[in-house]
């Protein structure tokens, strides 16, 4: 049930974000990322989304799905953090336009929950 939760949210924000890989794109040039970095991260963020999602999913890829998403999320928190912490507050399109916040507490706190999630998983699998 747990992995299955989480690869919901994960495919969700990788079709939010398949939507509109421009502004994806954007989003990591926001979060502070030059455009070297900020193009192939954008572009790719989905589809890694997407394959942590099915790797959830399958039974026999599912530990290194988890490991892989806690991962991802680690990355978003520093990213998150580090943002907060210079009094920056960019938008979390983290869902494309399908949900738009600013980052701050909430958004931390969220995915927070997410790795914890993700880490659940490890110790059920």
């Amino acid at each position: 049930m747990l992995r299955v939760l989480l690869a919901i949210v994960l495919a969700g924000a990788a079709i939010g974000k398949l939507q509109d890989l421009d502004d994806s794109r954007q989003q990591v040039r926001d979060f502070g990322l030059p455009d070297a970095l900020a193009r192939p991260i954008g572009t790719l963020l989905p589809g890694v989304e997407i394959l942590i999602a099915l790797g959830l999913v399958i039974g026999v890829t599912s530990w290194w799905a988890a490991w892989a998403a806690v991962l991802l999320l680690g990355a978003f928190i520093a990213g998150i953090a580090i943002n907060m912490t210079l009094g920056r507050r960019p938008d979390c399109k983290c869902f494309g336009p399908l949900h738009i916040e600013t980052i701050g507490w909430r958004v931390l706190s969220r995915d927070l929950l997410l790795a914890a999630l993700a880490a659940a998983i490890l110790l059920r699998v």
